[in-house]
């Protein structure tokens, strides 16, 4: 399934009407909102939480600044695209990117050709 048929699902199992919505803006919003939140989280930081999405919305990065209360929807479509994607074992390009992230930051070697047992 892609990124943007989880987002779809997401919109529909929370009651929502995917026609209204255009799914390819909703996964740039969840992607710069993620990015942002997980620089305001701090270097390390391997959780993502609802408040600091949510902060991050409000507060935008050079993109359109999301009000209060659209900001409070967009976090549940969040939580419920994430739970897709899980309960399918995908990752989105976001997370995969992330994923090798944290795994060179926590395993340099790998870096060196390094297996990892």
């Amino acid at each position: 399934m892609t990124s943007q048929g989880c987002i779809k699902n997401a919109l529909l199992s929370l009651g929502l009407d995917p026609a209204q919505y255009k799914s390819s803006t909703l996964l740039y919003t969840i992607s710069k909102a993620r990015s942002r939140a997980l620089e305001d989280e701090g270097p390390g930081s391997r959780v993502l939480s609802a408040h600091h999405f949510k902060s991050a919305l409000q507060a935008g990065a050079g993109w359109k600044v999301i009000p209060e209360e659209y900001a409070e929807g967009l976090v549940h479509i969040h939580r419920e695209y994430c739970s897709i994607l899980e309960r399918a074992r995908a990752l989105d390009f976001d997370m995969l990117l992330l994923l090798t992230i944290w795994l060179l930051e926590d395993h340099p070697g790998v870096l060196n050709g390094e297996l990892l047992l």
